[in-house]
C-alpha cells in the first residue's frame, strides 16, 4: 500500500518517495538535512494507540543500535510528527527486496550475499532476540550484491506468541501449532527467502488456510526441479531450514554457511553499543526529583521493554 508523504513531518526531513506500509507502521524514503544522508522514516500506523506505538519504534530503534551489523540498518532518530504520531528513522538501504526480484537469483548471486544474511541473524540471535519475520519482502538485495535484513517490528524475545503475526508464506510451523518461537523459527523464514530467490516462487501458495497446512503437513517442490543448475548440496541446505521439527534445522548462521563450504564473517566483538536513550527528558526529570527526596521508597514500574533499567542508569 502506497501513501502520500506526510505533510506533518519535521522540516529537517525532505519526503523522497511515497510511504509503504510495513509491520506496525508506514515507512517513508526521505532525505534527513540536518545529517546530510537518505533514511528511511518509520511511522506508527493511524490504527494502532500512540502510547503502544511509541513503545515498540523505541524498542526497534534500540535494537538497530545494539545490533550494528552490516546486515541490519543502522538506527538514528526518534521523535514526534507535529500530529503527535512518533516516528524513529535509519539508514536507507537501496536496493529491490527479494519479494520484488524480477527474476530468480543464481546460486552465485545467493552464495555472495547469504554469509552477511546468516551474520546478521546471528548477531540478533546472540542478543536473545529473534527476528519474527523473515521474509522476501523483509530482505532487500542491495545494488553492490550484498543482502540487508528490514522491519523488527515483530522482533521480540524467544518464547510463548501473544498472537500469530508475521507473514503468511514464511511462519514456522511450531508458531502455528504451538504457538512458540525460537531462532530456529527465524532459519525457518530464511529457508522460505532462500526458496523464493532461487526458485521465484515461494515453497506454498493458496489462501491463509491452504498456507497455515501446508506448512504443517506439505513438502514443497524440490528446489532442483524448479532451478535445475543449483547445486545439490545448496538444495540440502533449503530442504534443512525447511524441516518442519525445528530440531531437524540448522542452529545457527555458522553451521549453515560451514555446510556450504562459506566462511562465516568475522564475530562482533567487544562490548554491545549503548543504544540511545531518546525521547525521555521527562521521565528523567521526574526520576531525578524522586531520587532526590531522602528517605522515601520508589518503585519505577512500566511494562516489559520499557526501558526501566536503562532509565535508573541514565538518572
Amino acid at each position: 500500500m502506497d501513501l502520500t508523504p506526510d505533510s506533518s513531518l519535521p522540516a529537517r526531513y525532505e519526503p523522497l518517495g511515497a510511504a509503504r506500509s510495513g509491520s506496525e507502521g508506514l515507512v517513508l524514503h526521505a532525505f534527513d538535512r540536518e545529517r546530510g544522508l537518505a533514511v528511511a522514516l518509520k511511522r506508527a500506523r493511524p490504527d494502532v494507540e500512540r502510547a503502544e506505538a511509541r513503545l515498540r519504534l523505541r524498542r526497534e530503534l534500540a535494537m538497530l543500535a545494539e545490533l550494528a551489523h552490516p546486515g541490519w540498518p543502522a538506527g538514528l532518530d526518534a521523535g514526534t510528527l507535529a500530529d503527535g504520531t512518533p516516528f524513529y528513522t535509519m539508514g536507507w538501504v537501496p536496493g529491490v527486496d527479494v519479494a520484488d526480484l524480477a527474476t530468480p537469483s543464481t546460486e552465485a548471486q545467493v552464495r555472495g550475499w547469504l554469509p552477511t544474511l546468516a551474520g546478521a541473524l546471528d548477531r540478533l540471535h546472540g542478543l536473545g532476540l529473534v527476528h519474527g519475520d523473515v521474509s522476501a519482502a523483509n530482505v532487500r538485495i542491495t545494488p553492490a550484491g550484498g543482502a540487508v535484513l528490514l522491519d523488527l517490528g515483530h522482533g521480540d524475545r524467544p518464547g510463548p506468541l501473544a498472537a500469530l503475526g508475521g507473514t503468511l508464506t514464511t511462519l514456522a510451523p511450531e508458531a502455528i501449532a504451538h504457538g512458540q518461537r525460537d531462532r530456529r523459527a527465524d532459519w525457518y523464514g530464511l529457508g522460505c527467502v532462500l526458496y523464493r530467490a532461487l526458485t521465484g516462487r515461494d515453497p506454498f501458495a493458496g489462501s491463509p488456510e491452504d498456507l497455515l497446512r501446508a506448512h504443517l503437513e506439505d513438502v514443497p517442490t524440490a528446489p532442483r526441479r524448479l532451478a535445475a543448475d543449483l547445486s545439490s548440496a545448496l538444495e540440502a541446505v533449503l530442504v534443512r531450514l525447511l524441516a518442519k521439527d525445528p530440531a531437524d534445522r540448522f542452529a545457527d548462521g555458522a553451521s549453515l554457511l560451514a555446510a556450504l563450504g562459506l566462511p562465516a564473517l568475522p564475530a562482533t566483538t567487544g562490548e554491545l553499543l549503548e543504544p540511545p536513550l531518546l525521547g525521555r527528558d521527562d521521565a528523567l526529570a521526574g526520576l531525578d526529583l524522586a531520587l532526590a527526596e531522602p528517605g522515601a521508597e520508589r518503585w519505577l514500574v512500566g511494562p516489559h521493554g520499557a526501558g526501566r533499567t536503562r532509565l535508573l542508569a541514565a538518572a
